[in-house]
């Protein structure tokens, strides 16, 4: 297949037909370890405080670094069982921070317990050799911790691919104008680069430091392939991102892989849809 076909693929084939609006989904995935696995808490040099302003005190935003879990029936902090639901929220089709905080509200209000965040690296960097934008309505450090206060946890998903039917897949315009498959091994020092301005953020929020409510972490979407190259390329972006300090437990997506990629990530999950329906193509009920 043709590097054009492929990536045309790669938009078609989508795992998250999500929108701005919250869809309710259960946290699920398909290969937890039957033995019971642990994110270790770590504990920084200066225990953060707990929010003084949250109206709901819980293990995101308490100051306190805790330990997170799992095992074949759920996840766990300090042992204690944690069923996930959440929705997803699309902060750029949101450019108002008052708008991000009054969705999360509505969200808790309604019985979720997490918010799952792609986060568009083409938003915050237009060129290839400029700086990053993390101002105003790109200011994903206030998005974090507007979750924290509304005691929502975040299941963060940077990428670099996200998808989320925008252009690029979320890559930044520039990267067209480069040979080779841009989701490869030739492509890495550009994807490191996003990854470790995000993780600079991020790690500052992360349940097992006690610094906020940032629970798990996505690395790559959909990798439509198992080539050598793209196991090599998932497998680069994960051992930079856990020596770029997240120590939250990290996860990847397979494309109806049905778990066949070797496991890269200390959890793996697989796209589908409910009874196997795709959403243009629903069951017609009599």
């Amino acid at each position: 297949m043709t590097e054009p076909s492929m990536r045309k693929a790669e938009h078609r084939h989508s795992l998250s037909r999500t929108m701005a609006a919250l869809t309710a989904v259960a946290c699920a995935s398909t290969s937890l370890a039957a033995t019971p696995t642990t994110a270790a808490a770590t504990s920084p040099s200066q225990t953060p405080k707990a929010m003084s302003s949250a109206p709901y005190i819980f293990p995101g935003n308490d100051g306190k670094a805790h330990k997170v879990a799992w095992d074949k029936h759920s996840f766990t902090i300090d042992g204690t069982r944690l069923s996930i639901w959440f929705g997803e929220l699309h902060y750029w089709r949101l450019p108002s921070q008052q708008a991000w905080r009054d969705v999360m509200r509505k969200a808790r209000a309604n019985g979720f317990n997490a918010i799952s965040l792609y986060f568009f690296w083409g938003l915050h960097q237009e060129s290839a050799d400029g700086k990053f934008d993390f101002s105003g309505i790109k200011d994903i450090d206030k998005l974090l911790t507007i979750a924290e206060e509304e005691g929502l946890y975040v299941i963060a998903r940077p990428g670099p691919y996200i998808n989320a039917e925008i252009s690029m897949g979320g890559l930044p315009a520039t990267m067209s104008n480069q040979p080779g498959p841009l989701r490869g091994t030739a492509n890495l020092a550009r994807s490191k680069q996003w990854l470790h301005a995000f993780d600079v953020i991020a790690r500052k929020h992360q349940v097992t430091t006690g610094g906020g409510s940032l629970l798990m972490y996505q690395v790559e979407n959909e990798l439509l392939d198992e080539s050598s190259d793209r196991s090599a390329f998932l497998k680069a972006l994960t051992s930079y991102v856990r020596a770029d300090g997240i120590t939250v437990p990290l996860f990847t997506n397979d494309y109806s892989m049905a778990g066949h990629r070797p496991p890269l990530t200390v959890i793996q999950t697989r796209s589908g849809t409910p009874a196997g329906r795709h959403p243009l193509r629903p069951i017609r009920i009599p």
